[in-house]
């Protein structure tokens, strides 16, 4: 073919490289997987091109089938080089917890070493195997234990700054009371939910999003930082301002009878370790929602529920701020 005729044939496409590549459905990122540079784009079409043409299917499939194959062969090495790289990790990891670097035992576990045993290491066998190599770890003295939970930095990245407003709010203000809604019936027998886990505590923590506060309890609860109980708290009084939201007289109206079901939401054990590790509630007072201020004052030696008093004897006048939780 002629010059001319060259020329004319590319001037069919419309001109610029980019507009032909997706013309044809391609596009530099997809040939040459390195933003767009042909040089290198060409370079890495020229290395995957006769692999492909061998094994009559992707790279990444070819890396997926050496992988599995070379497993049996590399494991006797693996698991030793694993052991030896974590312990070398440790003191290192300790160097980035003074810096405020995070988590830095991914290269180890998540990365090259961890990525070519991934599916062995969470099989019934490795799974077996790596506890038992817990054990055998935990009856050796280590002085270098922390006194906090490791999983502690994975928990912060992820949690949303809304969800960090409850825990520093409920670190500091307690168990708080939360309603269910119901059909009043018979014996409660066949009634239905009208509405469910209605609290206050998003407003009082000041979320930006309050009415996203189901989905942060869930959040919550799958990191078992806080639960949902069937217990009431001590002062019954303080259901009586959920029973005024709108939401809640909206579902009591909404039915002849209805019935409220005082429950309550608080912090785990788990949960309260590591609000005291993750956030500073020195000078942080929960908006006020900590002390409800009522000061109320009982004769004799027990209060609402029969709890007891500080006081000093049996038909003096004791006094006992109303308790939070």
């Amino acid at each position: 073919m002629s010059d001319k005729g060259k020329k004319h044939k590319k001037s069919q496409t419309g001109g610029s490289p980019s507009q032909d590549d997706a013309a044809r459905g391609d596009s530099p990122r997809a040939r040459g997987g390195l933003g767009g540079i042909p040089l290198f784009g060409h370079l890495a079409e020229g290395l995957t091109a006769p692999l492909e043409q061998i094994t009559g299917g992707t790279l990444s499939d070819a890396v997926g089938k050496l992988s599995d194959t070379a497993l049996p062969i590399v494991e006797p090495v693996l698991e030793p080089a694993t052991t030896m790289a974590a312990a070398a990790v440790a003191p290192l990891q300790q160097g980035a917890d003074a810096l405020g670097l995070g988590d830095i035992t991914g290269l180890v576990d998540g990365g090259l070493l961890g990525g070519l045993g991934s599916a062995r290491r969470s099989s019934p066998a490795g799974l077996r195997k790596r506890g038992n190599a817990l054990i055998r770890l935990s009856q050796r003295p280590n002085k270098g234990l922390e006194d906090h939970h490791p999983s502690f930095g994975h928990i912060v990245d992820q949690l949303l700054p809304d969800e960090a407003r409850i825990l520093r709010f409920m670190g500091k203000a307690g168990t708080q009371p939360l309603i269910d809604v119901r059909t009043k019936t018979l014996f409660m027998i066949g009634s239905e939910l009208l509405l469910g886990d209605l609290s206050m505590v998003a407003e009082m923590a000041g979320c930006e999003r309050p009415e996203q506060d189901r989905s942060y309890f869930a959040n919550l609860h799958r990191l078992g930082l806080l639960e949902m109980s069937d217990e009431p708290v001590d002062d019954y009084r303080r259901y009586a301002l959920l029973e005024v939201q709108p939401a809640a007289v909206h579902a009591i109206e909404s039915v002849s009878k209805a019935h409220t079901i005082f429950r309550s939401i608080r912090i785990t054990a788990f949960g309260s370790q590591f609000i005291g590790m993750a956030f500073d509630l020195d000078e942080y007072n929960a908006g006020g929602w900590a002390d409800d201020g009522r000061r109320d004052k009982y004769l004799g030696k027990r209060g609402p529920h029969g709890k007891k008093l500080t006081g000093s004897g049996r038909g003096k006048r004791s006094q006992e701020l109303a308790d939070a939780g």
